[in-house]
């Protein structure tokens, strides 16, 4: 059960990971 869990923190991660990529990819001094 504990994996089920975990699949929307993974989800959740992977698209604030993604927005801070496209974020940094559109203005590369943001970070």
């Amino acid at each position: 059960m504990a994996a089920l869990l975990m699949i929307p923190y993974l989800l959740w991660v992977g698209f604030a990971a993604v927005l801070t990529w496209t974020t940094w990819q559109n203005n590369p001094m943001f970070l």
